[in-house]
């Protein structure tokens, strides 16, 4: 029985499963001090405060990130959500290019190597059994200046758009239909769109609690704004040398107050608030 193999009681094997699962789905990882060299990745940026991994990375501060089992499970749902936009709806149906990989033998078509974005394929040369289909494989980006890494959910076919996928609930889907979105998705997309080359950002939020397709889906739209990538690209740069250099001066700083919420769970608050 399932309570057996758990080691629960036999009486409620149901709640001892799920006890056992929030335990096992729940990680922690340890974030250890940026180097002046330290490849970031382009999806955090929007979510990063530069003083506190300069104050991080100078009083040499690890810090433990824990994510619960259900922050995990929705982590889950919205890679499920990547992969059928990628591989079910809009893949197979010409809104994305780059490279697939066949289900069946494993070729590749299309690739990073030499830009070659090709649409959905409809047959594979090697194995000539589609059957199982061709899964798409994000391109890895790359900015060797600022050690900037990432990779976006898919090329538009137009040569304008880059994808990226949000799956979200109905109460956060409320105020994205309305335009509010996090400023962080905003600074991901404009660095995707520096790492591109391409001039627009195309989100698609979907509500995970809704099953009708028009009201599930939210398409917006992001213009290039070059202000805004110039200013975290000096900002990103200013951090790497302040993170070099201790008498270079500390990224400005973002919570108010030591009892603003950020502040009040960060590693380095202490310190934050004694520098100028």
């Amino acid at each position: 029985m399932l309570a057996d193999l758990l080691g629960g009681d036999d009486q409620k094997p149901a709640q001892t499963f799920l006890d056992w699962a929030v335990k096992a789905y729940r990680t922690e990882r340890v974030a250890v001090p940026m180097k002046a060299d330290t490849v970031i990745r382009a999806s955090s940026i929007g979510w990063m405060c530069f003083r506190e991994e300069v104050l991080a990375a100078r009083h040499g501060i690890t810090r433990k990130e824990v994510v619960s089992a259900d922050s995990n499970w929705t982590y889950s749902v919205g890679h499920a959500v990547h992969w059928a936009m990628q591989n079910e709806v809009l893949g197979p149906k010409g809104q994305i290019v780059g490279e697939w990989r066949c289900r069946s033998c494993g070729d590749h078509q299309g690739g990073a190597e030499d830009y070659d974005l090709r649409p959905y394929p409809e047959d594979c040369p090697k194995c000539h059994s589609p059957e199982l289909g061709f899964e798409y494989v994000e391109l890895p980006l790359y900015d060797s200046e600022l050690l900037i890494r990432g990779h976006c959910d898919g090329f538009h076919p137009n040569g304008v758009d880059i994808w990226e996928f949000k799956s979200s609930n109905s109460y956060a889907m409320k105020a994205i239909r309305q335009g509010q979105i996090w400023p962080a998705y905003k600074v991901q997309g404009q660095i995707y769109l520096h790492l591109t080359g391409r001039k627009r950002f195309r989100f698609l939020f979907v509500d995970k609690g809704e099953n009708v397709l028009k009201r599930a889906w939210h398409p917006m739209l992001i213009e290039r704004d070059q202000k805004e990538i110039d200013a975290k690209k000096k900002a990103i740069v200013q951090m790497r040398e302040a993170i070099a250099s201790p008498k270079k001066k500390l990224p400005e700083r973002i919570c108010a107050n030591e009892t603003c919420d950020r502040a009040k769970n960060c590693p380095v608050v202490t310190q934050c608030f004694a520098s100028p």
